[in-house]
């Protein structure tokens, strides 16, 4: 990770970062769709989290805010208005859950107002401003500097959009869109933070090989999986976000900050199967990839998967492992009666 933060005149001719689109934005306006809502983001690990409050011009003037809650996934967001009371019961009850986790930036204030308005208790919150001390930042990092410095990217942060009207009834679009990246760029944060130690754990391993770690794939990943794989960006990315919709298990080996190899299931007529890339990694990083897979598999009540043997140093790790030896170089894992 760069130890550096960037200025305000870098992150000015990075290229844009991409959020989430509007039509993968939702304005929750009915109770339906907050129920819906809080389906989707109570069944994640982590979400992003962040409000919004119309602000205030005249000293010694008490806000009314927050206005606007939102909360998103690496794929959708849902922003709910304080407008509209008749939606907020499930979005109140995700902020005082202790899971799924809810991360953002700067939440101290958030969470006052929130206390304030509506008399709930955070919890399960995760402030990455904290979170980035660990990695020896010493001054408070936004989300735009955070991004810029994890990405190398430039989040879209307008001034005029973020003193508007909040309370609004009806939100532009650019409010919308300033609004639902603000709580995916947390997230995508704390996803990328993960592939990286903090500098007290690497100086405790001081003298020792690197680790690989495990995590799911993020679209973010696809240029790196592309070129492990050979397959096109464009095929890998549809790929990611059908097996991310499907909740197909897919992981990545991350070593030092890099993806260093993958692995991921294919459901099929003739069973779930399973991709090993690349087909000559080590047999270190290929057992902490498959077993994995296994473990996400097994959660998911798969009955068994089968892998193809590329090489004899698969067939042996496969045996290490307890899988069943069949014909034509296949081994199958059962996890449970079929």
């Amino acid at each position: 990770m760069p130890t550096t933060l960037p200025d305000k005149t870098a992150i000015a001719e990075l290229p844009l970062f991409e959020g989430l689109a509007r039509q993968a934005v939702t304005v929750v306006a009915t109770e339906a769709e907050a129920e819906a809502a809080y389906r989707a983001l109570a069944a994640q690990a982590e979400i992003g989290f962040d409000t919004e409050s119309k602000p205030t011009f005249s000293r010694g003037e008490a806000s009314t805010g927050p206005h606007l809650l939102q909360f998103c996934t690496r794929e959708h967001a849902w922003l709910f208005q304080s407008c509209r009371p008749e939606t907020l019961a499930p979005a109140l009850a995700l902020i005082e859950a202790e899971s799924p986790a809810k991360v953002g930036f700067g939440l101290r204030g958030d969470l006052a107002q929130l206390a304030r308005r509506f008399e709930v208790t955070a919890r399960g919150i995760v402030d990455l401003g904290q979170v980035l001390r660990a990695y020896g930042f010493s001054q408070e990092v936004g989300a735009k500097t955070a991004i810029a410095l994890l990405f190398g990217q430039r989040l879209a942060k307008s001034k005029q959009v973020g003193t508007s009207n909040w309370a609004a009834t009806q939100l532009a679009d650019r409010q919308v869109l300033y609004a639902a990246n603000d709580a995916y760029a947390a997230l995508c944060v704390k996803h990328r933070l993960a592939d990286f130690e903090p500098p007290k754990a690497q100086a405790a391993r001081k003298g020792q090989r690197p680790r690989s770690r495990v995590r799911d794939v993020h679209v973010d990943d696809v240029p790196v999986l592309a070129a492990l794989s050979g397959l096109p960006e464009a095929l890998l990315a549809a790929e990611v976000r059908a097996a991310q919709a499907a909740r197909t298990p897919w992981v990545v080996a991350v070593r030092e900050g890099a993806v260093v190899g993958f692995a991921r299931a294919h459901a099929q007529e003739a069973g779930t199967t399973l991709t090993l890339v690349p087909a000559n990694t080590q047999t270190a990083l290929a057992r902490q990839l498959v077993q994995a897979l296994f473990t996400r598999l097994a959660r998911q009540g798969c009955p068994e998967v089968q892998l193809g043997a590329t090489s004899s140093a698969h067939a042996a790790l496969y045996a290490r492992l307890g899988l069943e030896a069949l014909d034509n170089g296949r081994w199958r894992k059962v996890f449970t009666a079929a």
